[in-house]
C-alpha cells in the first residue's frame, strides 16, 4: 500500500490517540483530530481516516501477526499485511483470518452457523455506506435531493424509505449549507426504520430513555408536527450536549433533555409516555463497520453485564408507559441474545405483550446496519390484544 510520509504521520499520530484513550470513540477522535488540523485537505482526510479504520477494523488479525507494542510498528504491520499475498491469513485462525475475535467469532457461529456467520463477519470489514434523512419540518426529499445533485454532492433516492438518501461517493457533506440549515441528518437506514416504528401523534408524550445524540429523536419529531413532547434522557452529558445542537440546527423546540442528576424531573412522566424508546447499549456488533474499536471491547464479562444492564434499563423505563402506551426496545446487535430472548425474558418478568411481531433489519452488504426492534405493550389482562 502506497502512503505518503505525509498520511503517514497523521496516521500514526492518531494510532497513537487511540491506545492512549481507548474509551473515546473512534469517529469522535478522528473528527476531533481534524478540527485541530483545518490545513488537512479532503482527500488527506479520507485517506487518513479509511487507512485508520481499516488498520481497527484488521486488529484482531494484525496482532495475530506480529506483537507490536507501539503505533508506528503496529502501522508497518498494517502496511506490510496489505501488500502481501493472501497466504499469510491462511496461515491464521480462522477468527483471526476474518479479523475478529475468538469471542466474537464463537458467537456469531452459535447464532448463524458457519456458512452465514462468517458471511456476516466479512460484511463487518466493508466501508460502511452513509445514509442521509431528509428532515421535512424544513425541506422535502425531493428538494434535498436536487439541491444535493445540483452541487455535485452524488446521492440517490432509497424506494423503501421516503426521506431516505443514499451516498454514492464519501462527499464533506457537514460543510454544506444545506446540512448547516438543518435540511438532513446522517443516519444509517437501519436507524431510521427503527425510529419510523414510534407512530407518535401530536399531542403525545415521547421518552427516548437512552437519547444518546437523539438521533432516532429527531426522526420522531416531524410527525409530531412541534407538538406534543418529545424527552430526552442519556446518563452521557456530551451526548445530549450534541443532541442539543442538532435539535436547534433541525428547528425542533418541543423537547426536553434530562441528564442523570435532574431525575426529579422525569417523576412527573411516570405513567403518562405513550412512546416509551429504549435503544439499548449493547455489543453494537450490527454497526462495527462503523465502530470497528468496539470489537476489542467485547468479552465474555463485559457481553454478560450489557445482559443485565438491559434489563435494568427496561425494569426503569416500563415505570414512564402510559395505561395505552407502547415500549419499543431496538438494539443494533447481531445476538439473540441482546435481541430476541432477552424480549422473552421481559415478557417473563413484566405484564406486558407484542403489540406485532418483532422486526429485525439484518446487515446487508454495500446496505444498512442490523437493528432488532420489538412493540410491547401492557397487558391489561391474559387474552386481550394491545389497546
Amino acid at each position: 500500500m502506497n502512503l505518503s510520509q505525509f498520511r503517514k504521520h497523521h496516521i500514526h499520530q492518531l494510532l497513537h490517540l487511540v491506545a492512549m484513550d481507548e474509551q473515546k470513540p473512534l469517529d469522535l477522535l478522528v473528527s476531533h483530530y481534524f478540527r485541530q488540523h483545518k490545513y488537512l485537505g479532503a482527500q488527506d482526510r479520507r485517506v487518513i481516516g479509511q487507512t485508520l479504520f481499516d488498520i481497527e477494523r484488521w486488529h484482531p488479525l494484525l496482532s495475530q501477526l506480529d506483537s507490536y507494542s507501539t503505533a508506528q510498528e503496529k502501522l508497518n504491520t498494517y502496511l506490510d499485511w496489505k501488500g502481501s499475498t493472501d497466504e499469510i491469513s491462511k496461515s491464521l485462525p480462522r477468527w483471526a483470518a476474518l479479523g475478529v475475535t475468538p469471542f466474537f467469532y464463537d458467537l456469531i457461529i452459535q447464532s448463524y452457523g458457519v456458512e452465514e456467520g462468517e458471511r456476516l463477519c466479512k460484511i463487518l470489514k466493508e466501508e460502511a455506506p452513509v445514509y442521509l434523512r431528509t428532515n421535512l419540518l424544513k425541506t422535502t426529499r425531493t428538494a434535498l435531493f436536487e439541491r444535493l445533485q445540483s452541487d455535485k454532492f452524488p446521492v440517490e433516492e432509497v424506494p423503501e424509505n421516503p426521506v431516505a438518501l443514499k451516498l454514492k461517493k464519501r462527499s464533506p457533506l457537514f460543510s454544506h449549507p444545506v446540512f448547516r440549515e438543518g435540511w438532513f441528518e446522517v443516519q444509517d437506514l437501519a436507524s431510521q426504520q427503527v425510529a419510523s416504528l414510534v407512530k407518535a401523534r401530536p399531542s403525545e408524550k415521547v421518552l427516548d430513555f437512552c437519547s444518546g445524540s437523539g438521533g432516532k429523536a429527531l426522526a420522531i419529531a416531524p410527525q409530531m408536527d412541534k407538538r406534543g413532547q418529545l424527552f430526552l434522557h442519556d446518563v452521557r452529558l456530551s451526548a445530549l450536549r450534541q443532541a442539543k445542537q442538532r435539535f436547534r440546527r433541525a428547528g425542533v423546540d418541543n423537547v426536553q433533555f434530562i441528564t442523570s442528576s435532574e431525575l426529579d424531573r422525569l417523576h412527573p412522566l411516570r405513567g403518562h409516555c405513550h412512546w416509551v424508546l429504549v435503544d439499548a447499549p449493547c455489543s453494537g456488533s450490527g454497526t462495527l463497520r462503523r465502530h470497528p474499536d468496539q470489537m476489542k471491547k467485547l468479552e465474555p464479562l463485559a457481553f454478560e453485564r450489557l445482559l443485565q444492564l438491559q434489563m435494568a434499563i427496561v425494569d426503569k423505563a416500563i415505570s414512564y408507559l402510559h395505561p395505552q402506551g407502547t415500549l419499543v426496545y431496538a438494539t443494533c446487535s447481531l445476538f439473540p441474545q441482546e435481541n430476541e430472548r432477552q424480549i422473552d425474558q421481559i415478557l417473563r418478568h413484566h405484564p406486558l405483550q407484542r403489540r406485532e411481531p418483532d422486526r429485525y433489519f439484518p446487515l446487508q452488504s454495500q446496505g444498512p446496519d442490523a437493528f432488532f426492534v420489538a412493540s410491547l405493550c401492557r397487558a391489561h389482562n391474559k387474552d386481550s390484544p394491545c389497546q
